[in-house]
């Protein structure tokens, strides 16, 4: 005799079929495209699940550094000194983006400024990340309370616009007080010669007037109501 209606168990069978399919069309659509910024993302993940412990080995690699730094913690990556970090020695090769149907990729050369006069200083404070070819503050890292300062949170990667970017962020007001606070660090630790202590002096000098002007600046401006304007650097 034929049935007019489905049994219980039929219809059970069915509907475990079903939400089985729909699990699995969930997971697909949450993993999605892989593209570095996705990785940034599951590194970030990683290391907020994995705080670094007091007796755990400094991470290399400054997007395994947990976002927010103990003490001991920080000590630990100050007393082992920006050079450690900076991966001056990598091919840039996990930095490589498309923009604009090119790649772009970070250089080395950016590890050095030049000055009006035409000097060269190296920016000791940046940090390349191998794993998610982004690049990082070593001293904002270390003292910044902004965290979401993209040097700082996840990494910068826009090598479109890497020269005006990094040429701004050194500038700016928080990264300047991170600067100074990291030489004043060097200078309490380090035991060092005469001529070394006056480099020293120097760069501490040369970043306390920068940040002097620029709060002159604000202060100018704030007082005569003016607005603030932005200049593109060629």
């Amino acid at each position: 005799m034929l049935r007019k209606y489905e049994s219980g168990a039929y219809n059970n069978k069915n509907n475990e079929r079903k939400d089985e399919n729909n699990n699995t069309e969930n997971e697909v659509a949450c993993q999605g495209p892989s593209n570095g910024i996705q990785e940034v993302e599951s590194v970030e993940s990683t290391m907020h699940n994995n705080e670094l412990d007091s007796d755990t080995i400094l991470r290399e690699d400054p997007v395994l550094w947990p976002l927010q730094l103990k003490e001991n913690e920080r000590m630990k990556y100050l007393n082992k000194g920006y050079a450690f970090f900076q991966n001056k020695d990598s091919n840039f090769e996990s930095s490589k983006r498309m923009s604009k149907n090119q790649y772009r990729h970070y250089s080395v050369k950016y590890f050095q400024k030049v000055m009006n006069n035409g000097e060269k200083c190296d920016r000791k404070w940046l940090m390349f990340s191998e794993s998610t070819g982004c690049v990082f503050c070593y001293v904002c890292k270390l003292f910044s309370t902004d965290y979401n300062n993209v040097f700082v949170k996840s990494g910068f990667y826009n090598w479109k616009k890497a020269k005006q970017t990094i040429f701004g962020h050194e500038n700016s007001k928080e990264h300047i007080q991170c600067m100074i606070k990291w030489i004043e660090f060097i200078k309490q630790i380090t035991h060092i010669d005469e001529y070394m202590a006056s480099q020293i002096k120097s760069e501490f000098n040369y970043w306390s007037a920068i940040l002097n002007r620029i709060v002159a600046v604000i202060h100018f401006l704030a007082g005569r109501g003016l607005a603030f304007r932005k200049t593109e650097i060629t």
